[in-house]
């Protein structure tokens, strides 16, 4: 009896550990946008449906996440501990007319809707790694919405500014020459 009460209790577990495991929305690196939904909801931040995301890489990685849809919401990437990893910036919603209205995670991400990207480093012996995208901010409370996420491989593109001695020196040297001009200029002639 007791055998079995065991036997139980471990088929039990492994049926939790496979459904909980296969509930993960699986993301591939180089992969197309995927598109996830956020349900309608007073309470921030709200969750998308689709939680958790879950890839593996042996190289550090960046995801991205955009709005979508309707321009408004504000998304933001979670740990599975709920720590922010990073969120877009946030927008002026266009709710109710909604114009424009992005359908694909380039124009999103390009466009003047909210986005981030999000700089992660590799999965440890191929673990997997996860994480949750909720919105933080939300453009209506009566309206579902969604975005769209994506997984690189390298870190986050930058703009480089100017170095500030990159700038300094050709103007320095610049006024230099306008001070030795204007000086010689004033040297009374003999």
């Amino acid at each position: 009896m007791k055998s079995i009460k065991i036997s139980l209790v471990i088929l039990t577990l492994a049926i939790l550990l496979v459904g909980s495991a296969s509930a993960a929305t699986p993301l591939t690196v180089g992969g197309d946008w995927l598109f996830y939904n956020i349900p309608q909801s007073a309470t921030l931040p709200i969750p998308s449906t689709d939680n958790p995301f879950t890839y593996t890489s042996a190289v550090p990685t960046h995801i991205r996440i955009t709005d979508g849809l309707c321009v408004g919401d504000q998304p933001a990437v979670f740990d599975l501990e709920g720590n922010m990893l990073g969120s877009g910036q946030p927008v002026t919603s266009t709710y109710p007319e909604c114009v424009p209205y992005a359908t694909d995670g380039d124009t999103a991400y390009a466009g003047g809707w909210s986005h981030a990207c999000i700089n992660m480093p590799a999965s440890p012996a191929g673990a997997a790694i996860s994480f949750n995208i909720k919105n933080i901010a939300m453009y209506s409370s009566t309206q579902g919405d969604g975005g769209w996420v994506r997984v690189e491989e390298g870190y986050c593109p930058t703009t480089s500014a100017p170095e500030f001695p990159s700038i300094a020196l050709p103007i320095g040297m610049i006024l230099g020459l306008i001070f030795v001009v204007y000086s010689l200029r004033k040297t009374p002639k003999e």
